[in-house]
């Protein structure tokens, strides 16, 4: 069972207290009222249910105009796609339920899915993988440290290790490939 989320706080506090239980981090209420319901698109939020009407999930569709080849298409992204613990079997049928609701509302879904059950639940949805994710990393130049000290013996130090220290986290974690897919449900174009 499902419904569309109301913006109010118990839905929000709910589903922020899964989400941080999920992924560790702390987001806010806030920050969930503004990507949701703040957002000058149309974005669908869902909250997924048991018997007793209680938040076990939350599945999202983000709203956005793409625009190639002087044409605009209706995309429509899946995002913060959570469950509680322990019930993620309840999750297919309801993505099923939700997914016939909002499809004709896109020209293009985007979806992002790890391997395995996601996978397969997206790929009965339609969804065909297109590519794969690729980390790109930032190297920074420790220079800036010798700015940030007076003492010359120290300046001389970070300035001679500082190219060293770029070439080993150059070399340690260039671009790796991670499983996770990008996927597109592309049958209208």
């Amino acid at each position: 069972m499902y419904r569309n989320t109301n913006n109010n706080v118990s839905d929000l506090t709910s589903i922020c207290n899964i989400y941080n239980d999920i992924t560790g981090r702390s987001r806010t209420k806030e920050l969930h009222e503004w990507e949701w319901f703040k957002s000058p698109y149309k974005n669908k939020s869902y909250v997924i249910l048991d018997k007793e009407e209680k938040i076990l999930g939350h599945h999202g569709i983000l709203s956005i105009k793409l625009n190639y080849k002087n044409s605009t298409y209706n995309t429509g992204k899946t995002e913060n796609t959570i469950m509680i613990k322990g019930h993620g079997p309840l999750y297919f049928k309801n993505e099923m339920a939700m997914h016939k609701e909002y499809i004709d509302d896109y020209d293009i879904l985007i979806t992002t899915t790890a391997h395995g059950v996601t996978k397969k639940i997206r790929e009965k949805l339609g969804y065909k993988v297109f590519g794969t994710y690729v980390t790109f990393i930032r190297i920074v130049d420790f220079k800036f440290l010798s700015q940030k000290t007076r003492n010359t013996t120290l300046k001389t130090i970070i300035n001679t290790l500082s190219p060293l220290l770029n070439i080993f986290l150059l070399k340690s974690k260039i671009s790796k490939i991670y499983k996770e897919k990008k996927m597109i449900l592309t049958k209208w174009i």
